[in-house]
């Protein structure tokens, strides 16, 4: 493979190859991405990597790799992605503690944690005495390579271990497409998908990074057990009934993604009283309803559960949630008006309330979302004057809605060629006696009108 010297995309991640890295890989001088993510690569990165070009990409994320041949990774004049990569064996000599974590070992930095509370940090040796019985671990840094952090692999408190039997039974884990490690004697920091730090549980992703995992049946309750949690990645599944609402006990969780599922009822209240929580999604459901508590949720910056069953009015609640910037309630069942409330979402830049049945007019107040990118309005019952609107907008779409020219006139020349305001809903002809008119909006010196008789002009 070292003799494409033409080649300019090489994609690899996710195909479970192990080994080290080829060399030849310096030969790629005119590629500008190279992915080799998600597998199982060790040894040393070669220091042939200086040999390619300043305009390439390489991703050797989530791999095997310590810090061996990483530690000229800040000096590289290309985007260089080397983080996270698995946990590695805590080595046990009687009551003494070390890790191989490579690279040199004077710029190593090992924090070593009891029970979840640092207790000591070294430098160059990793050896740590135990004092006391209980859960030891070490995060090991090194000056030369800052944006890896490499953990031990270290034991999973009982009432996490527990919690994932739970969820492997409950969703039929014999049956995912991935399940590596899962109920076998290995550490559950080994299991497929599972994050476990100083003992607890961090990060639930079962998926493999383009589709799903083949999870079905539905969430255990006991999934609100994971006290140490801060995200939970399910989506591309087929998991089936409502959201249990233990999860609102996760109060370290910050990010809950549920899309393309089978999720049906309402969210529970109790989701937007968890206080760290900054990205929901739950798009691609059957999710019928939102609780108004999503006010008590200000530090949520992503929310998106557009392609559900939702219907009634959207809540003028959402309007609190000011640090919104990712915001989409698009392809659901909403009726009546957009709530002036929406337009106190100040730092929002995706806005998508697409596919609705919306009616109404405006918020004249829209045009205060300064940081608006994307609005998408198409697809509704929307009606009367435009207000004007943010200049920071680069894609608008109001099409299939009931607008005339009010409003509309300066829309082609205010934005990029992305605004897309037609067709709209046809508008009635007004006979008086031999007079037919119609009432097209806008300046009427600006209106030209054909007349058709029999569909002929």
């Amino acid at each position: 493979m070292g003799n494409l010297s033409n080649l300019v995309v090489l994609v690899l991640r996710d195909n479970e190859l192990s080994g080290n890295i080829s060399s030849s890989i310096g030969n790629f001088s005119q590629a500008y991405t190279i992915d080799l993510s998600f597998n199982q690569l060790s040894g040393s990165v070669p220091a042939s990597l200086s040999n390619l070009s300043q305009f390439v990409t390489l991703e050797i994320n989530n791999n095997n790799f310590t810090f061996s041949g990483l530690e000229n990774a800040g000096s590289l004049n290309f985007k260089f992605v080397y983080s996270p990569q698995a946990d590695i064996p805590l080595i046990v000599d009687g009551n003494k503690f070390s890790v191989a974590a490579g690279g040199k070992l004077s710029n190593n930095v090992y924090k070593w944690f009891y029970n979840g509370n640092l207790v000591a940090t070294l430098i160059e040796d990793s050896t740590y005495t135990k004092t006391f019985e209980g859960s030891y671990s070490v995060a090991v840094t090194n000056q030369f390579a800052p944006a890896l952090t490499l953990y031990s692999i270290d034991s999973t408190n009982i009432q996490d271990s527990l919690a994932l039997v739970d969820l492997f039974n409950s969703t039929n884990g014999h049956g995912w497409i991935k399940n590596t490690n899962w109920l076998t004697k290995a550490p559950v920091a080994t299991w497929f998908g599972i994050t476990s730090r100083n003992g607890f549980v961090t990060e639930i992703m079962l998926n493999d990074q383009f589709n799903g995992n083949n999870l079905t049946g539905s969430l255990p309750a006991s999934i609100g057990n994971f006290k140490g949690i801060k995200k939970i990645d399910l989506s591309r599944n087929k998991i089936t009934g409502p959201i249990p609402r233990s999860i609102g006990n996760l109060n370290n969780l910050s990010q809950l993604i549920f899309s393309n599922n089978l999720f049906t009822g309402a969210i529970p209240s109790v989701i937007f009283n968890m206080s760290v929580l900054s990205d929901f999604e739950i798009e691609h459901n059957q999710i019928s309803g939102i609780p108004d508590s999503i006010s008590n949720q200000g530090n949520l910056t992503v929310f998106l559960a557009n392609n559900n069953q939702i219907t009634g009015s959207i809540p003028s609640s959402i309007g609190k949630l000011t640090q919104l910037n990712q915001f989409r309630l698009a392809s659901n069942q909403f009726s009546g008006s957009i709530p002036d409330s929406i337009c106190n979402l100040i730092n929002v830049f995706t806005f998508d309330l697409s596919n609705n049945n919306l009616s109404g007019k405006l918020p004249d107040s829209l045009g205060r979302l300064t940081r608006l990118a994307v609005l998408e309005l198409n697809n509704n019952n929307l009606s009367g004057t435009i207000p004007t609107l943010s200049s920071s907008i680069i894609g608008l779409n109001l099409e299939n809605n009931m607008f005339t020219f009010n409003g509309m006139e300066n829309l082609p020349h205010s934005f990029s060629n992305q605004t897309i305001y037609s067709p709209q809903a046809k508008i009635p002809l007004t006979q008086n006696g031999n007079l037919i008119s119609v009432t097209a909006g806008g300046t009427l010196a600006n209106d030209t009108f054909h007349l058709y008789k029999n569909g002929l002009y």
